[in-house]
């Protein structure tokens, strides 16, 4: 080890990585407005709400928005920001990811999802993604710091959500570069 290495090291105490923690499971409430297909796809607002049911902040209410974005490959890329309250405390998240058709599921040509007769399937669609926070209680304050993977369900067809969160652990060690990027520094 030429010094170097110890740059690469995670400050933090502690060795090996941790498991994932559960932040929350959510189930809401969920409505389609469709703003319409745009150069990149079809924009829709999902607006929602519903309650924290297992996690730390079990009880708190959820609500926010997604706005939605459904590619003309199918895939919903997730652009949701919500709003966590509980006793004493609001939390801001902000989610990323992709909405997923179920698999054997076919999507439609995007004008088609707009059409009064259309019906979603009775399946519900995976999604994956991300969050990032902000809260200003001191209870909660480590939150402005973590990221969290998102795992969940949206079923439009019976306008249902389930969502669950749990903070990812930071790797204690990343490897240094390779030699030829060591070389140009």
């Amino acid at each position: 080890m030429d010094g170097r290495e110890n740059r690469w090291k995670n400050p933090d105490p502690g060795s090996g990585d941790l498991p994932e923690t559960l932040l929350y499971r959510f189930e809401a409430r969920l409505e389609l407005i469709p703003i319409g297909v745009v150069p990149e796809g079809l924009r829709m607002t999902v607006p929602f709400e519903g309650t924290i049911t297992e996690g730390s902040l079990s009880g708190a209410r959820v609500w926010g928005a997604d706005h939605l974005l459904i590619r003309p490959d199918g895939a919903g890329v997730v652009d949701a920001q919500k709003t966590i309250s509980g006793e004493g405390f609001h939390i801001y998240e902000h989610v990323r990811g992709y909405c997923l058709p179920p698999d054997g599921v076919e999507m439609p040509q995007l004008e088609r999802l707009l059409d009064q007769e259309f019906r979603w399937p009775d399946a519900p669609f995976p999604i994956r993604g991300f969050s990032t926070f902000r809260a200003g209680t001191e209870t909660h304050a480590f939150l402005n710091r973590e990221l969290a993977r998102v795992d969940g369900w949206a079923d439009f067809d019976t306008g249902t959500l389930a969502v669950e969160a749990s903070l990812l652990p930071h790797r204690r060690e990343v490897a240094p570069p390779g030699k030829a990027l060591a070389a140009r520094l």
